[in-house]
């Protein structure tokens, strides 16, 4: 087949969300023309969305040596990057897009999420800013901003932030979570189990929104699902990676020690991978 005929071919399979065929099919085509910018980009892109970052950092560093002209380019690059929890290489990548085109509000955003990896928690809110004052409308960058404000530990403002976001997409599940997690810590319990309703209504797959209805419930007193909702948090540690922000909810729990245990190491993990 003659390679623009692969070429096409992969570029269709991409389009109609065919992505195995489609690395294949890019694979082929660069093997006979292993500089054409357009097939490395479009490569990267797709091993991005199969999970195949290592190898599309690969792809995209390349394309850069063919041509270091394209935002694109360094915007994948830094998606790249930052999955493969190289935050510093990341910042730059987008830093670098920035310097190219600097009106892509989801550059920004992203170099926000690169810099809050970082726990520089004040360049990640500006960059947040930026996007926004780019895109008004952009709720992922408000629930952004209110996760780096949470983190540096201001948490008026990052409520704010956060109800921003469901301001924009009323159907915004983690972000209502984050509400509910604020409202719980500062004693306002009617408000955050009304948070944890509506995160679960909008992601029934919200691990940490289902402990914290129940530990919510518990502080006013209310046993109406007090069966159903133990059996749900203690069901997140059988999971492949539970959410536990909050291990001592599991010691008001019938958990076994070997739960505790495994609620604790979960705890002690996600606050790494965060972070915090």
């Amino acid at each position: 087949m003659p390679p623009a005929d692969v070429l096409n071919r992969a570029l269709a399979a991409l389009q109609n969300g065919r992505l195995d065929d489609a690395e294949r099919g890019f694979s082929e085509f660069l093997r006979s023309e292993p500089k054409h910018f357009g097939a490395l980009n479009l490569h990267s892109v797709t091993l991005l969305q199969l999970g195949e970052f290592a190898e599309a950092e690969k792809q995209l560093r390349q394309a850069i040596a063919v041509d270091d002209r394209s935002d694109q380019t360094f915007y994948n690059h830094g998606i790249a990057l930052k999955s493969l929890k190289r935050p510093i290489e990341a910042v730059e990548a987008f830093t670098r897009a920035i310097e190219l085109n600097p009106a892509v509000a989801e550059t920004w955003n992203n170099r926000g999420t690169a810099f809050n990896d970082l726990k520089q928690y004040r360049a990640a809110v500006a960059d947040f800013d930026r996007a926004i004052a780019l895109s008004p409308g952009y709720a992922g960058a408000f629930f952004n901003k209110g996760n780096s404000l949470r983190l540096a530990g201001d948490q008026h403002a990052a409520l704010a932030a956060f109800h921003r976001a469901v301001q924009i997409q009323p159907g915004f599940g983690e972000a209502w979570q984050e509400i509910a997690f604020l409202l719980g810590s500062n004693g306002d319990h009617t408000g955050a189990l009304a948070a944890c309703e509506r995160a679960i209504a909008a992601n029934p797959e919200l691990r940490f929104a289902r402990a914290l209805r129940f530990l919510s419930s518990a502080n006013l007193c209310d046993w109406t699902r007090y069966v159903a909702d133990t059996e749900d948090v203690l069901a997140n540690l059988e999971t492949d990676k539970p959410d536990v922000r909050m291990p001592s909810v599991y010691l008001t729990l019938p958990a076994s020690a070997e739960q505790q245990q495994r609620a604790a190491t979960s705890f002690f993990e996600g606050f790494i991978d965060s972070g915090s």
